[in-house]
């Protein structure tokens, strides 16, 4: 599927691959990822429209072949646009902690979790 040095190589095939359900054990966070997103769409730009806007971030992800960041970034860039600015440090604290502990964690990853491949070569993990 990919380069397995890429985390979400080995999210996929440790965790999501494991079972048939497991993949589904996310729809909680997608859920609530929806439900936090649309209502501000909704009021900012009208029912259709935020309707819009959800379906042409579900016709680009749904489709793709990998779990990568890359593909998530133009519509998430997208849809955060589209919404309402984020005025008060309760609206953008929470994003802001999320990114940062993801980062941090990117980076532990990287800087003290490094492998030998079977040559003996020292690899790290890619984001």
């Amino acid at each position: 599927l990919a380069d397995n040095r890429h985390v979400t190589f080995y999210v996929w095939r440790h965790v999501l691959g494991r079972h048939w359900a497991a993949r589904y054990a996310l729809l909680p966070a997608y859920l609530l990822g929806g439900w936090l997103l649309y209502p501000p769409l909704w009021r900012t730009h009208g029912a259709l429209r935020a309707l819009f806007l959800c379906c042409c971030a579900a016709l680009v992800l749904v489709p793709t072949p990998l779990i990568e960041p890359r593909y998530l970034t133009l519509p998430v860039l997208l849809l955060r646009l589209h919404a309402p600015p984020l005025r008060r440090p309760r609206e953008w604290l929470p994003p802001l902690l999320l990114f940062a502990a993801v980062n941090a964690a990117a980076i532990g990853l990287f800087l003290y979790r490094p492998y030998q491949w079977v040559d003996g070569s020292v690899a790290r993990f890619m984001w």
